[in-house]
């Protein structure tokens, strides 16, 4: 055998190596962000959003689009909006994408709806009297005898 011909087959069997070694660092670090997102602890399932959108959307959109109807605690499903619209830079290329960017403007655009709507005091039921506060708590003045 020749020397060269060595060197080279030494050189794809490295870079093979370091292909195989790589898929598998990957799937075992999607595996921890995985199972930090179905975690029983909100902090540390709003931390894996964190872990997941700063990766970029296209490595975790089918599992964080998942926990769109299971993620009940507010602080996480804000969290996953804001990692969403942060990453509005890449491509919607997968549905999965385009599903967590619809979802994350509707959830934005709810909240800032719900923010600007103007208080409204509650009025009691039909046929029950309205509290009224007595003479005196709505003028004072006039119930010290200062006119």
């Amino acid at each position: 055998m020749r020397p060269e011909w060595m060197v080279g087959a030494a050189g794809v069997l490295v870079v093979l190596v370091a292909i195989v070694w790589r898929q598998v660092y990957r799937n075992r670090v999607r595996s921890q962000v995985d199972r930090a997102l179905r975690d029983a602890d909100p902090a540390r399932r709003r931390a894996a959003v964190g872990v997941a959108t700063e990766q970029g959307l296209r490595t975790y959109a089918r599992v964080l689009a998942a926990r769109i109807e299971a993620e009940t605690d507010p602080r996480v499903r804000a969290a996953l909006v804001d990692g969403v619209l942060r990453n509005a830079w890449e491509p919607a290329d997968r549905p999965s994408i385009l599903r967590l960017r619809l979802w994350a403007h509707e959830e934005r655009q709810r909240e800032e709806t719900s923010a600007a709507l103007p208080y409204r005091r509650p009025t009691p039921p039909l046929g029950l009297p309205r509290h009224r506060a007595p003479a005196a708590a709505r003028f004072p003045a006039v119930a010290g005898g200062h006119a």
